[in-house]
């Protein structure tokens, strides 16, 4: 049994998680990939270094039946493990999403490449890590693999720094409203007073009024009524003593 570290507990859950095959002598190359897909959020099943030679548990039978995504990969050392070998039939008879890496570049038995031939692969020795990762994640997403690690950092500051995410700073509080001023408003200034039409008016109706009675005994004494003109003259200068009076008591007379 390979001495390799566990990197982390196989994934228990009724969530959707994905399933893991390999060669055990791959330990060292399979465990920091699979560390990575577990700490993206993805829910990851293996055998967690269950000894080769053992048989088959009712455990890893149950995890094939039950997973949503099957990966194994593939190397010099898994083409020739009977226990990769049977998890990879087991997955294909049960109909099971298929993928499967390649760690190396490595000649299958005719059998075994006519099996997976058919299921997409990823060739991991030809890419760059970066576009490795994300073409995984990418895959992982179109099965409907759900992130379950709501923590989980990512994946390119990991690879960058491997430093832990810093906690999201709640937003800065929003800027104190201004209190009401209570000092009183400034009383909009005094409008000019407005000449009085009404009294203007008037005073030049008694100015109209005056010239039309001024007028009647210089007509009557043109037309001949000399008598006539001094009796009216003389009430003329009456109404018009009592009619001037009348207007300088009234608001008329400031008009004119």
């Amino acid at each position: 049994m390979d001495n390799t570290r566990i990197p982390f507990e196989a994934y228990k859950g009724e969530e959707p998680f994905i399933f893991v095959s390999y060669a055990h002598k791959d330990s060292d190359k399979v465990f920091p990939i699979i560390s990575e897909f577990h700490k993206a959020g993805f829910p990851i099943w293996y055998d967690e270094g269950i000894d080769p030679g053992n048989e088959w548990p009712t455990e890893i039978a149950n995890a094939l039946l039950n997973c949503s995504l099957f990966i194994v990969f593939i190397s010099s050392f898994s083409k020739e493990s009977k226990n990769v070998v049977r998890e990879i039939n087991y997955a294909l008879s049960k109909d099971k999403p298929f993928i499967h890496i390649w760690l190396e570049e490595t000649t299958l038995n005719p059998g075994l490449d006519m099996q997976i031939s058919t299921n997409q692969g990823i060739m991991l020795f030809r890419m760059e890590q970066e576009n490795f990762y994300r073409k995984c994640r990418q895959t992982f997403e179109a099965f409907k693999i759900k992130k379950t690690n709501a923590r989980a950092e990512p994946e390119e500051k990991r690879r960058q720094g491997g430093e832990a995410s810093s906690p999201v700073e709640p937003p800065p509080p929003p800027p104190p409203r201004p209190e009401p001023s209570l000092q009183p408003r400034p009383s909009p200034p005094p409008r000019p007073p407005q000449p009085e039409k009404k009294g203007k008016k008037r005073g030049w109706l008694v100015f109209l009024i005056f010239m039309i009675i001024a007028a009647l005994p210089l007509s009557l004494y043109y037309f001949g009524f000399r008598g006539l003109v001094s009796l009216i003259s003389m009430i003329i200068v009456a109404l018009l003593s009592w009619f001037f009076l009348f207007i300088m008591l009234s608001e008329g007379w400031r008009g004119f």
